[in-house]
């Protein structure tokens, strides 16, 4: 039988790199950014497989932030790398993304916390 409304929980860890530097405004960006653009941007390089995803957030040449993200399956093992430059994810539509559903988990090994969910029978666009 059909699941009328199925999900994707996936976990995002997310912590700044050594000496990154923030004002409380620019931590509130980051904080923005992980909760509200980040999931819709890698929502389309998901692999089947990917359970967890491990985010640096680094400054980049032009002083923006940069997100090194690691897919990681459920067992721990690695599946690739991509990364996105806060230009780049900001203004990208994701249907499938529910940030109403999405929580902080609090922080864990240095990391923040947090459970996304996507509704699987949504389609996605990427505009911006």
């Amino acid at each position: 039988m059909a699941q009328e409304n199925a999900e994707r929980r996936l976990i995002i860890r997310s912590r700044l790199a050594a000496n990154y530097d923030l004002t409380e405004s620019g931590l509130k960006n980051i904080q923005h950014l992980i909760a509200d653009w980040l999931p819709r941007a890698v929502y389309c390089d998901l692999t089947d497989d990917t359970a967890r995803l491990d985010v640096v957030i680094r400054r980049n040449f032009t002083g923006k932030a940069k997100f090194v993200v690691e897919f990681i399956r459920a067992d721990s093992s690695y599946v690739k790398a991509c990364e996105y430059t806060e230009e780049r994810i900001t203004g990208i539509v994701c249907d499938a993304y529910l940030p109403e559903r999405t929580r902080y988990h609090g922080q864990y090994d240095s990391y923040d916390n947090r459970l996304v969910i996507y509704a699987t029978a949504s389609t996605t666009a990427r505009s911006g």
